[in-house]
């Protein structure tokens, strides 16, 4: 487990997009910098769309961009895609 000597962290939620009431669009940045001075200055971009489907079902697509991975020096960047399916009973 790596330890941050700091972390910033910004993200702003838009609700109701394109007149749909139950879903939710996000978008994020990060910056951390950890306390092993071996680690690189990690940066990040997120963003969201959560669809209601359903009364009791969610699906989110969600891309994750991180710039400069701390943990991985041999890569500028790395992209993340992510799915999530949230079903409410």
């Amino acid at each position: 487990m790596t330890e941050y000597l700091q972390a910033l962290a910004a993200g702003y939620v838009y609700k109701a997009p394109f007149g749909r009431v139950d879903d939710r669009i996000g978008l994020a940045a990060w910056q951390v910098e950890s306390e092993d001075a071996s680690l690189r200055r990690e940066k990040g971009l997120e963003a969201y769309w959560s669809v209601q489907v359903s009364d009791t079902t969610s699906i989110t697509p969600d891309l994750q961009i991180i710039l400069d991975p701390a943990m991985d020096r041999s890569r500028s960047s790395v992209t993340v895609l992510g799915l999530r399916l949230r079903v409410v009973f």
